[in-house]
């Protein structure tokens, strides 16, 4: 029992120490702020669509945020909700043709169809949807539409699932890596981000409602870039500005880009 108890102090105190060597995206991007459109500029198109992510383009994004979740038939459908229209089902119960059919009035696209405007995307965030630990492979999916599109160097993958991301290190330690962190709508053993420390993302993505000091402290002293979400107003792009944030994820990337312009022409 006393060794039990010795172990386990041993290993909070490493886990509380160590620190690891995270993957940058490109050192054009170390003295900026990032600036991400949130499914890509929901306040102008619908969100997770092609139209938003051009239009997210359009506004000059650094890059793109999106949802991903797997269909029954192994289809990687580009949508954030646990359900679909219909409220009732979920894209990883039903096939292609099923998810089409519920989905008439609002169509949703899947991965493939970025492929026409992926060279105009300079960063791609590929969020994993889960709501359990366990998956239909869905990883593997995910790392080799990046390898089969050659985007490992501009491609992000997040998700708020640890176990996740660490499959997809798994399978590929040159992609770069984002745990996402919240304590609001998901399960209480993912609300701390003790699971960062097991996993060792390269990014640590927080909600902006939980950003505290103690949380900039510890990605501080393990050297992790912080990237807040969902960042829409002035007074909250100065806040994050403030703290040293890497980089900020937005449902208006119009107005971001205008505050921030603004904030330079001051200074």
């Amino acid at each position: 029992m006393i060794i039990s108890i010795i172990f386990i102090v041993a290993l909070y105190f490493y886990i509380k120490n160590n620190t690891w060597k995270t993957k940058w995206i490109s050192n054009q991007y170390k003295n900026k702020i990032i600036i991400l459109g949130h499914r890509g500029a929901p306040a102008y198109e619908r969100e997770n669509t092609i139209s938003s992510f051009k239009k997210a383009i359009e506004l000059g994004v650094d890059g793109i945020e999106l949802d991903v979740q797997k269909s029954k038939d192994n289809y990687l459908f580009i949508h954030h909700d646990s359900f679909l229209i219909d409220k009732i089902s979920t894209i990883k119960e039903k096939k292609y043709l099923e998810i089409n059919k519920i989905q008439t009035k609002e169509p949703l696209n899947i991965i493939d169809d970025l492929s026409r405007i992926l060279p105009n995307i300079q960063l791609l965030n590929l969020e994993i949807k889960s709501n359990s630990f366990f998956n239909n492979n869905v990883e593997k999916d995910v790392v080799d539409y990046i390898k089969k599109n050659k985007i490992i160097s501009k491609t992000i993958v997040s998700s708020f699932n640890p176990i996740l991301l660490y499959k997809i290190k798994k399978r590929n330690n040159q992609i770069i890596t984002g745990y996402l962190y919240t304590k609001k709508d998901v399960h209480w053993i993912i609300r701390t981000y003790f699971w960062a420390n097991i996993i060792r993302p390269d990014i640590f993505h927080v909600d902006i409602k939980f950003l505290d000091q103690k949380i900039l402290k510890w990605c501080r002293k393990k050297q992790i870039p912080i990237f807040v979400y969902t960042v829409n107003t002035r007074e909250e792009y100065l806040y994050v500005e403030k703290l040293g944030v890497s980089g900020i994820i937005t449902d208006d990337p119009l107005k971001l880009k205008q505050i921030k312009k603004e904030k330079a022409f001051v200074n």
